[in-house]
């Protein structure tokens, strides 16, 4: 197994940089604990920034109260 493959067998990290090659999103969602642990080096080689889907939903939720406010 490769660095990078996660726990059903993708390598996250040919995901990462087809994410990253064609990016339209400011983050790439990942679960990969991996590429979680190496994402300030990836997203500085990249550009494109990586964050788990509880980070996403705590960006989402904090932006969603200062459109309340």
């Amino acid at each position: 197994k490769g660095y990078f493959f996660d726990d059903y067998g993708c390598d996250s990290f040919i995901q990462y940089l087809n994410g990253a090659m064609n990016a339209k999103a400011e983050y790439f969602t990942t679960l990969n604990e991996r590429l979680i642990n190496r994402r300030d080096e990836l997203t500085s080689r990249f550009g494109l920034k990586i964050a788990t889907m509880e980070e996403i939903a705590a960006m989402a939720e904090k932006e969603r109260k200062g459109y309340d406010a």
